[in-house]
C-alpha cells in the first residue's frame, strides 16, 4: 500500500530508497525499513514557525548592527582601514577597555540565548578574552583593537553554526509503507 504523503521511490538498494513526498520541503528525515519485499517508511514533517524564525533574524540583524559599531563603524581618513568605537573608547585606560569587553559579552550572551553550543560560546569568549587582554596594554593594545575585531570574528562564527543548524522545534510523524509489485 502507498502512503498517501508519498508520490515516488528513489530508485536504489533497497536499503537506501527514500520515499519523495508531496511535502518534501517540510521533510525533515526519512526512516526507512524493508521486510519481505515490503518497504515502511517513517516520514518526519516539520511545521515552520515563522515567528520564531523572525524573532531569530532579527536578534543577529541587531547583533550584526552591534557588531559593525564596535569593530568597523568608520573608516580613518586618509587609509582603507576601518575601526569602531571599540577603538575608539579604548583609547580611555582601563575603564574604555572593560566598557568594551562588556559590550562584546553581550554578543556572547545573545548568542547563547539563540541556542549556541557550549564550544561556540567558549570560542567567543576566547576572542573577547583575547581583545581585551591585548586590547588594555597602552598604544599596541590599541592598534590591536583596530585590527583584531572581536565581534565581526564572533558574528561570523554565530552566522555560520545558525546557517549550518537544521534542528526543528517539533514535528508530525508519519508513517506508511510500499510494496514492490
Amino acid at each position: 500500500m502507498k502512503s498517501p504523503l508519498a508520490s515516488t521511490l528513489v530508485p536504489g538498494p533497497a536499503s537506501t530508497q527514500l520515499a519523495v513526498g508531496t511535502l518534501a520541503s517540510h521533510l525533515h528525515s526519512c526512516v526507512c525499513n524493508e521486510k519481505e519485499g515490503e518497504l515502511t517508511v517513517r516520514q518526519v514533517f516539520t511545521p515552520i514557525d515563522r515567528e520564531a524564525m523572525d524573532r531569530r533574524d532579527q536578534a543577529v540583524a541587531r547583533l550584526d548592527a552591534l557588531a559593525t559599531l564596535m569593530d568597523a563603524a568608520f573608516v580613518i581618513p586618509g587609509t582603507n582601514i576601518r575601526m569602531g568605537l571599540d577603538g575608539l573608547i579604548g583609547l580611555l585606560p582601563i575603564a574604555g577597555d572593560l566598557i568594551a569587553s562588556l559590550v562584546s559579552s553581550y554578543i556572547v550572551w545573545e548568542a547563547r540565548q539563540l541556542g549556541a553550543p557550549r564550544w561556540l560560546l567558549a570560542r567567543m569568549m576566547l576572542n573577547v578574552a583575547i581583545d581585551t587582554a591585548i586590547g588594555s596594554v597602552p598604544v599596541v593594545g590599541d592598534v590591536f583593537d583596530v585590527m583584531f575585531r572581536a565581534n565581526l570574528k564572533n558574528m561570523a562564527l554565530l552566522k555560520r553554526y545558525l546557517e549550518r543548524q537544521a534542528r526543528p522545534a517539533a514535528g508530525t510523524i508519519t508513517e506508511g509503507s510500499f510494496s514492490r509489485g
